[in-house]
């Protein structure tokens, strides 16, 4: 499922991740942000054992749904090596 981001603005002007990075800022100059907080589906003992790779992985594919596992994995260790 494809999470939408809103204007804090504008609750009207919508957009992906992407279109949301690419933009910044909403035309009235609100920010993206998400329509609903996504669950996590790993629980805090597994969180707890991951590395902080795997972790960032876990939370930030929730959010950056348009993203491919291969874009966001390789995004993440360019960040965190």
């Amino acid at each position: 499922m494809e999470l939408i981001y809103q204007s804090t603005r504008n609750a009207e002007e919508t957009a992906t991740a992407s279109q949301a990075i690419l933009k910044g800022l909403a035309k009235e100059g609100g920010l993206f942000v998400p329509k609903e907080i996504p669950a996590l589906d790993v629980d805090f003992e597994t969180l707890s054992k991951m590395t902080y790779q795997e972790t960032a992985y876990v939370v930030m594919q929730k959010f950056l749904t348009d993203f491919t596992e291969e874009e966001l994995k390789k995004c993440i260790d360019a960040a965190y090596d």
